[in-house]
């Protein structure tokens, strides 16, 4: 700002910036749009020559400061700066409503046309303007092949969120399947005592993770770390199967609207028994290798609903026994709604406790999916359970849910030795 403002004052060319750090972090996380991520600072200037004498003003007083910044999707990066990228854009645009009831930015083309504003995640222009730039680097865009590190070819997207992608893809060395996951930097960051993480750091982490549960059948194998074009790639064993909840959901398996139809519970209770007694076995065993999962929900566990082998997939929450104290409080924040244990955000490391609760929620979600009312309303958690078994559901099954929630897997897997089995 010390470098920045002084000229746009100077030339009296308006300015915003974000001046609180926490929203700044907050506007670089992981769950903002990509489309207007990564700005710290946006400038105005009303006329081209204004922006190219202004931007090429501020490269020479910023180029050999050590300053860096993440890439802005929606802009192209001016030179070779690592701070300074420009956009075509309104400034104060007309609006018009569209039918869903939502506001459509617009801006005006020469012949008085109103054209949509397109604020997407990679650089645009409208048809009449021509970059005063020249071209720009090529685009790597949809319909061209992309093969990470000359190896993983990139088959499509599984998901994006601001931190980064997820991708299919094979390696086109052992033909092999693959999935990839990506980390942009400067996004997602984590701040802590002065020591700070981006999705960079937390990808890394990951791979290391994985690394430490190798050889575990019910875990993702990890196959490379690497950067390319300035991002970091962690490409791992593909393994196909749907979530959890996707599966108790299924019209052969779901129980609470079915529950009162005979034969009913008795086909769902032995295949209760299977899933719980492997999933609990998973999180021990991973325990025993010294690793606590922070973030277990059912979009972390898959299962093949025909054979019904099972994975744990998304290990980035996870911390290692060995992990210093700043990674162990970041893994007591980082869990999804209503499968972490109460008061949890109190303590300064996570404990295998937290795991088994969060087991004992994904389990409670096979009776009824409703686990992120219970923070609004904790009682409710045994009015559900009292309600399903007043309707049959056998006692070792609510025992089984009760003693997770407490912490204890062994009682657990003793009370579902109780249970039919398939």
């Amino acid at each position: 700002m010390e470098i920045i403002v002084p000229e746009c004052v100077e030339r009296g060319i308006e300015f915003k910036v974000v001046g609180d750090p926490q929203l700044h972090v907050m506007l670089d996380g992981k769950r903002q749009t990509r489309a207007a991520s990564g700005k710290f600072m946006t400038i105005y200037p009303l006329e081209t020559e204004a922006m190219r004498e202004l931007i090429e003003t501020l490269y020479l007083l910023t180029r050999d400061k050590p300053l860096t910044g993440p890439h802005i999707l929606s802009d192209r990066r001016y030179r070779d700066s690592k701070i300074l990228s420009y956009r075509y854009g309104g400034f104060y645009p007309p609006q018009r409503v569209r039918i869903d009831g939502t506001h459509e930015s617009l801006l005006v083309s020469p012949g008085g046309e109103l054209v949509p504003d397109e604020r997407v995640p990679y650089f645009t222009l409208p048809p009449w303007v021509v970059d005063p730039f020249g071209t720009g680097p090529p685009f790597r865009g949809a319909g061209e092949q992309i093969a990470l590190k000359e190896r993983y070819l990139v088959e499509s997207a599984y998901g994006f969120s601001n931190a980064g992608g997820t991708y299919y893809g094979t390696d086109t060395v052992t033909g092999a399947p693959v999935f990839i996951k990506e980390g942009r930097p400067l996004t997602n960051c984590w701040v802590r005592d002065g020591h700070s993480w981006d999705s960079t750091d937390i990808l890394r982490h990951e791979f290391n993770v994985l690394e430490k549960l190798r050889s575990l059948p019910w875990v993702p194998g990890p196959l490379d770390c690497f950067e390319d074009a300035e991002h970091t790639f962690m490409v791992q064993e593909r393994v196909t199967g749907m979530n959890v909840r996707q599966f108790w959901a299924r019209n052969d398996v779901i129980l609470s609207p079915y529950i009162r139809m005979s034969g009913r519970l008795d086909r769902w209770v032995p295949i209760f028994r299977t899933v719980a007694e492997k999933l609990i076995s998973m999180v021990v065993e991973v325990h025993r290798r010294g690793v606590l999962l922070g973030d277990l929900s059912p979009d972390n566990v898959l299962i093949d609903p025909e054979s019904r082998d099972m994975w744990l997939v998304d290990f980035e929450s996870a911390v290692l026994d060995e992990d210093d104290p700043d990674q162990h409080a970041r893994g007591v924040l980082w869990g999804t709604p209503g499968f972490m244990r109460p008061n949890r955000a109190d303590a300064q490391r996570l404990s295998p406790g937290d795991d088994f609760y969060a087991a004992g929620m994904i389990l409670y979600g096979a009776l009824c999916p409703v686990n992120q009312l219970f923070e609004l309303n904790p009682s409710a958690r045994e009015v559900f359970l009292d309600g399903f078994t007043t309707l049959g559901l056998p006692h070792a099954v609510r025992r089984t849910i009760d003693a997770l929630l407490a912490g204890d897997s062994r009682k657990a897997l003793d009370l579902l030795e109780s249970l039919p089995s398939p």
